[in-house]
């Protein structure tokens, strides 16, 4: 066919690569899917804080992205390797709730 070895090998090395920091960000964000879903730290409708950026109310937790309703209104896909590389703050789950209720008393006649 009149192409070199050296050339087709050259192409072929160049094209895996690209092939592979591609897959790289796709394998990532598929690992934090996966422990994101087996940890449970947040689900639909907590509402999250992710960074200093990232805060809303959680939408979907899909596979390679989570969807966010951010607290200005604007619905965010991140990809869930970025969630997991920082600190997730769950504001939805606390371990104790107060309540002040007033309960009326009434005194019998002594």
């Amino acid at each position: 066919f009149g192409f070199r070895l050296q050339t087709v090998l050259a192409i072929g090395g160049v094209g895996g690569l690209a092939v592979g920091l591609a897959a790289q960000n796709l394998v990532g964000n598929l690992i934090a899917g996966v422990l994101i879903n087996l940890n449970r730290p947040f689900g639909e409708g907590d509402e999250i804080e992710a960074g200093q950026e990232l805060r809303g109310a959680v939408v979907d937790v899909g596979f390679t992205t989570t969807r966010i309703n951010r607290t200005d209104g604007v619905r965010t896909t991140v990809p869930n390797s970025r969630i997991l590389d920082g600190v997730v703050v769950n504001r939805s789950i606390k371990d104790f709730r107060a309540v002040q209720e007033t309960v009326p008393v009434v005194a019998p006649n002594l």
